[in-house]
């Protein structure tokens, strides 16, 4: 499971998150991010609030594909008082890696390596095929059948 319960011993001191009307900057105790020239701030939150405020904008701006795989993948992932524990990028990274370990269930299998996950050798990755980056099955047509279908089974998986 990807989400953590925040408990009291945990500091949140010192993470903050702003957005601004050209962007947004994040800080943490130990980093400081930023995109947009940060002129006029809309709103800003501190401590727990700042990390999951941060985490939803970052979502926000995936792919509506990409959010819907996430979410039913892991249903709970928007649910109040967890902390995200990854990026959103990296969420749907380990969603499409546990939609991969269902095989033919919900994915179809690679047409290009034919389910072996290499392809032709080059230097900069190997005989990772590039079609499905070495997972061996591909996603079908994202349908709201098949999204139905995908929470369904790690629905599932929970009970």
């Amino acid at each position: 499971m990807l989400t953590l319960k925040i408990n009291d011993e945990l500091n949140l001191e010192g993470y903050e998150f702003k957005i601004y009307e050209d962007g947004y900057k994040y800080s943490t105790p130990n980093s400081n991010r930023s995109a947009g020239n940060e002129k006029t701030l809309i709103n800003a939150f501190k401590g727990y609030d700042a990390i999951n405020e941060w985490w939803e904008y970052n979502f926000n701006i995936l792919e509506n594909t990409q959010k819907q795989i996430i979410e039913a993948v892991f249903p709970d992932i928007h649910q109040q008082g967890n902390k995200r524990l990854k990026q959103p990028e990296r969420v749907y990274n380990v969603a499409l890696k546990r939609l991969a370990k269902t095989q033919e269930e919900l994915m179809k299998p690679c047409s290009r390596c034919g389910t072996t996950g290499h392809y032709s050798y080059n230097q900069r990755s190997g005989t990772v095929c590039f079609k499905c980056s070495g997972l061996k099955y591909t996603l079908p047509k994202v349908t709201a059948k098949w999204i139905t279908k995908v929470h369904k089974y790690f629905k599932t998986l929970e009970t």
